[in-house]
Parts: structure tokens; C-alpha cells; sequence
């Protein structure tokens, strides 16, 4: 008995030991195609869904995402709508203060056009009545059978004559003041009436932009809905027809997120064009300042070979700015003087970033920032601190995209910058 219980003793204090000392076999890898029925074919499959649904969790929270910041634009929208509006009520009433007060200039005209005539026609009744027979002065005199009668009515004319040349002289002064103030108003109410026009077309097209945005944000909740249903079915599918699914998802929402974004862009571009949110007017800025104190360029402006860069125009990727680098938390500066229309977060794109207005219908963009410093509507100098440099977003590391547009078209940034600073070659 002693001798079975050491036996099992030793054989279970030599059995680790020999455990560690026999090689383990390696599990030799599935090859990428197996025959059917096989292990190795139903762990592909496995693999190839498992791939899918990651792929279908990413779009789905990619969809989220747009879908939250087309609601953000939708509520930004609505408010500019409403502030559009108070401009409009302000503008009618300034006009209509306006027409009250040209009603007004132009009632003390006719007035003083008639007390003109009327003194005009008096004086003309003297003097007819004066001359109607003698034909000078001497004679009147002569014929007059008392003098000192004959020489006060020649007084009362002359008196006469010179208090209505004085008249005259007042009142033709009179009536040019009163013309130059009603020619004043009248440009001031034609300004009123052209910037009413803009703002009436700006709730126009906002109104239209917010149908438009309305009926993205439907179809990209359909293709949410898709996305969720197709996340569930995925187990249950053939790999080959989850991924055709999935591939199709994919297109309509990439598509759909466009259109999105393009409307984001339109939207600030109407905010520009009607002044909405303090944008300035006039002409554009002599000159922008580099966003950052001591940048290096790591990317240029245009076509590119990177993949995470979305298509524009007819290219398939697209820089639509440039990337400056500086030290994480870095000052991000404003490039010009201007008012802040955007403060957002897009987490597959531009991160955390903000728009700025500037005069001329320029718009300057702020990208992949680790904290923005500014809030909507806040007017902001050349070169005040906006935000500090991050890496948030479709973001490969720490840098600042940087970007200048006219309304949606982005520009090259290094035309409108001073001489650009190292480059990291």
C-alpha cells in the first residue's frame, strides 16, 4: 500500500515536470481557403464575420456620430433661423421709421415750395401794382399828387422786394438741407431694403437647407436602423453575403455622410452670407497669420496618396488644408479677425475643431484641437489664442489641419500665409 501511494506520489510530482518537457504542438494556421465542411473553413468563417461585424460596429458608430452632428446643425440652424428673423422685424421697423421720417422731409418740402410761390406771387402783385402805369420810378413820382405818399409806396416796394429776395435765399437753403437729408435717407432705407433682401434670401435657403438636412438625418437613421438589423443577422449569414451587405451599407452611408457634411458646409456658408452670428463684412482680410508661433508643415493642400483622406471633385483623396506640428497643448491661434460660427467634435474626422468667419466671405477651419477656447458667436482678434493642439479625431498623431474656404470650397492656406515655416521636408 505504501509502495502504490509513493508511486502515484512520484508520479504526480514527475508528471508536471514532464508535462513542461514535452513539446507542445503548434496548431498549424487555417490556410485562407479550406474544404468546405472542414475545421478550418468554419473558423475562417468565423474570422471573416467576426471581421464583418467589427466593420458594421465601426460604421454604426460613425453613423451615430454625423447622425448627432446633423441634429446639432438641425438646432444651430433653427436658431440662426430665429435670429434671422429678429433682424428682419428689426429691419422692417427701422424702414419703416425711415419712410416715416422721409414722409415728414419731404411734407416740409411741398410746404416751403408753397410759401415760396405764395411770396413769389405777393411780391409780383406789388410790383405790378406799382408799375401798372408809369414807366420809371421819376415819373411816379412826378405824377403823384403827394410825395411823401409816392415815396413811401417806393419804400414799401423796395422793402418788398428785398425782405422776399431774403425769403427766397432762406428757403432755396432750406429746401436743398431738406433735400440732401431726404437723399440721406433715402440711400439708408435703399441699404435697409438690400440688407433685408439678403436676410430674407438667407431664411430662404436656410429653410431649404434645413428640408434638405431634415431628409439626410431620415435616411441616415433608415441606414442606422440597416446597420443595427444587418450587426444581428451577421452571425447568421454566410460570411461572402454579410460582407456584400455590409459593402453596400457602407457605400450608402459613406454617400449619405457626405451629403451631410456638404450641408454642414452650406450652412455656414449662408450664416456668412447673412451676417448670422456676428460674421463680418467687408472686404477680406490684408492678410492671414500662421495659426501657431513656430509650426513645422507635415502636409501639404491637394490631391494625396493617404487613404484616411476623404475624395473631392473627381479626385479619390483629397488634403483639403494643411497640417502644422507643434509640441501636444501647443496655443492655437486665430489666423484673422473674425467670428466664431462652429464649435464642434467629429470623432472620425476633424476631431475637436471650430470654424471662424472672416470678412470677404472667408471662413478659416481648426482641426484635430485637444481643447477649443472659444464658444459660438464670439468675436475673436487676429492671432488670440482659439485652442491648443491635439491629436482628437481621424488623427495619425499630434498636429493642427488647418484650412481657409471660400463658402465650401477649400482654398491652398500657404497662398493667403506669409512665407511658410520648416518643413519637415
Amino acid at each position: 500500500m505504501r509502495k502504490s501511494i509513493f508511486v502515484l506520489l512520484a508520479f504526480g510530482l514527475l508528471n508536471p515536470l514532464l508535462a513542461q518537457a514535452a513539446p507542445v504542438p503548434t496548431p498549424t494556421p487555417c490556410p485562407s481557403v479550406a474544404p468546405q465542411g472542414s475545421l478550418c473553413a468554419a473558423e475562417n468563417e468565423k474570422q471573416a464575420i467576426d471581421q464583418i461585424r467589427a466593420r458594421l460596429g465601426n460604421d454604426l458608430a460613425q453613423a451615430l456620430v454625423v447622425q448627432q452632428d446633423l441634429a446639432q446643425s438641425l438646432a444651430s440652424n433653427d436658431t440662426q433661423l430665429r435670429a434671422l428673423k429678429v433682424r428682419l422685424d428689426t429691419t422692417t421697423r427701422q424702414e419703416s421709421d425711415l419712410q416715416a421720417q422721409i414722409d415728414g422731409l419731404s411734407l416740409k418740402i411741398d410746404q416751403s415750395q408753397a410759401r415760396l410761390a405764395a411770396e413769389r406771387a405777393q411780391i409780383a402783385l406789388l410790383a405790378r401794382a406799382g408799375y401798372r402805369q408809369p414807366d420809371s420810378l421819376l415819373v411816379v413820382m412826378a405824377q403823384s399828387p403827394n410825395l411823401a405818399d409816392s415815396l413811401t409806396q417806393l419804400d414799401d416796394l423796395m422793402a418788398a422786394g428785398s425782405r422776399g429776395r431774403t425769403l427766397e435765399s432762406q428757403m432755396q437753403s432750406d429746401l436743398a438741407q431738406l433735400g440732401s437729408q431726404k437723399s440721406n435717407l433715402d440711400q439708408a432705407k435703399a441699404a435697409l431694403a438690400t440688407n433685408q433682401t439678403a436676410l430674407e434670401r438667407g431664411s430662404a435657403q436656410l429653410i431649404d437647407l434645413q428640408n434638405q438636412q431634415q431628409a439626410t438625418l431620415a435616411q441616415l437613421v433608415t441606414k442606422i436602423q440597416a446597420t443595427k438589423t444587418q450587426l444581428d443577422a451577421a452571425s447568421s449569414q454566410s460570411a461572402a453575403l454579410a460582407a456584400q451587405i455590409t459593402m453596400l451599407l457602407e457605400q450608402q452611408e459613406t454617400q449619405i455622410i457626405a451629403t451631410a457634411m456638404e450641408q454642414v458646409w452650406e450652412q455656414v456658408e449662408v450664416m456668412v452670407q447673412s451676417g448670422a452670428n456676428g460674421a463680418a463684412h467687408g472686404d477680406a482680410p490684408q492678410g492671414f497669420a500662421w495659426p501657431e508661433t513656430a509650426p513645422v508643415l507635415t502636409q501639404g493642400f491637394g490631391p494625396s496618396t493617404l487613404a484616411l483622406e476623404p475624395p473631392y471633385q473627381q479626385f479619390p483623396h483629397f488634403h483639403t488644408g494643411i497640417d502644422l506640428a507643434e509640441p501636444v497643448g501647443s496655443p492655437v491661434l486665430a489666423s484673422a479677425a473674425g467670428a466664431v460660427m462652429v464649435v464642434g467634435n467629429d470623432p472620425f474626422g476633424y476631431g475637436n475643431y471650430l470654424v471662424i468667419a472672416h470678412a470677404g466671405g472667408l471662413v478659416s477651419l481648426y482641426g484635430h484641437l485637444q481643447q477649443t477656447l472659444v464658444s459660438q458667436g464670439q468675436t475673436v482678434a487676429q492671432n488670440q489664442v482659439v485652442g491648443l493642439e491635439g491629436s482628437s479625431g481621424n488623427s495619425t498623431g499630434p498636429h493642427l489641419h488647418f484650412e481657409i474656404r471660400s463658402g465650401s470650397t477649400p482654398l491652398d492656406p500657404l497662398l493667403y500665409l506669409p512665407a511658410r515655416p520648416t518643413s519637415n521636408g
